[in-house]
């Protein structure tokens, strides 16, 4: 991100130094989200286990809450809130590297690099 702001849309330090308080707020408030809706899995799988929580819950495949899919392989997917990480991640990377090489408006970087990260 340094060089990304200072040297293709040549910031000052200071100025560059700003997009890490919108790295921040992000980061923090992804976490929240994800604690939040762990928490609605983990409550859906106790309610389900008859009232009686198990650990392992709070790691199940948060898609089979939402999709209401019964996969065989639900146990090899373990820790599915990084699902749309691996999906969101690359492309993040991917329009990132294009709009900074167009040397597009800063702020479309600053977004899609942040949003990217967040999911993941």
């Amino acid at each position: 991100m340094p060089t990304i702001f200072g040297v293709v849309y040549e910031e000052k330090p200071g100025i560059a130094g700003l997009h890490y308080l919108a790295l921040g707020v992000g980061l923090s408030s992804a976490s929240q989200i994800n604690a939040r809706t762990l928490d609605k899995v983990y409550v859906y799988f106790k309610n389900k286990n008859g009232g009686i929580g198990r650990p392992e819950f709070r790691l199940r495949e948060w898609l089979k809450y939402l999709l209401t899919i019964h996969l065989w392989c639900i146990h090899a997917f373990s820790l599915a809130s990084m699902v749309p990480g691996t999906i969101c991640l690359p492309i993040g990377l991917l329009i990132t590297g294009w709009s900074v090489q167009k040397k597009v408006f800063w702020l479309v970087p600053d977004i899609v690099s942040h949003c990217g990260m967040h999911v993941a």
